[in-house]
């Protein structure tokens, strides 16, 4: 756990640097891969300054809404709340996919030509994770195996170097299904959707809203992605709303 280190005695925040990181290596990879295809996004400079602010918002109000009324109260009013740590990642695509879609319909950009978002999500979202183990956020159960790193003052499960490396390879084979022109939409939210669902067991945070019966917030929403990615397969066979 590294959550600041000093630079010629200013301290840097390894959570914000990294998250820092991740968006610019995201909005790079995003021109690549526009190029890649001869995608025509237009204005995409103010899409990608869009996506950063309402995912942004959608990751915060969603960590709001599963955490207690009263801790939830204090964080609203709380500037550093705003600017520093405390997201829900489910909230932040949730918002970006909506902004998308909207962006999409105003532009008259077909939705097909978004797909080179996904590779580019999981990517940033692997990175992001990385600062998450970092700072000592997002933390695992106590465990005995080989695998274990001390986290407050307990061996755990590195569960977020667990994600972080799913997230990575789900990036490289996205990126090559994007290449080879096969389907990405449904195999990123199905593919994520179950990574997220096995890492939750593994987590030991309990500001995430884990309900009577046994699942956290994330792995509720997880099974409707699923849920709702299986029944646009079934659509797409019938009706080519799905390419």
């Amino acid at each position: 756990m590294l959550p600041y280190f000093s630079v010629f005695g200013f301290e840097i925040y390894t959570y914000p640097l990294v998250l820092g990181i991740a968006w610019a290596v995201g909005y790079h990879f995003s021109e690549f891969l526009i190029k890649l295809k001869n995608l025509n996004i237009k204005n995409f400079k103010l899409y990608f300054a869009l996506i950063f602010l309402m995912s942004w918002l959608g990751a915060k109000s969603f960590f709001l809404l599963t955490i207690n009324r009263e801790a939830s109260e204090a964080a609203f009013k709380n500037t550093n709340f705003w600017l520093g740590g405390g997201f829900v990642f489910y909230g932040g695509l949730i918002f970006a996919i909506f902004t998308t879609l909207v962006y999409a319909k105003i532009k008259s950009i077909p939705i097909q030509n978004f797909r080179f978002c996904l590779p580019v999500v999981a990517l940033g979202h692997g990175l992001g994770r990385i600062g998450c183990m970092l700072a000592g956020c997002c933390y695992g159960t106590v465990t005995d195996c080989f695998l274990s790193v001390e986290l407050h003052g307990h061996e755990r499960h590195p569960v977020q170097l667990y994600e972080s490396m799913g997230l990575l390879i789900l990036a490289y084979i996205c990126y090559r299904r994007y290449k080879m022109g096969r389907e990405l939409i449904l195999f990123y939210i199905v593919s994520y959707s179950i990574l997220r669902f096995i890492t939750e067991f593994f987590r030991g945070d309990m500001i995430r809203g884990v309900y009577s019966f046994g699942l956290s917030t994330s792995q509720i929403i997880s099974v409707v992605f699923i849920t709702l990615a299986f029944v646009f397969y079934l659509l797409s066979k019938k009706y080519p709303i799905i390419k």
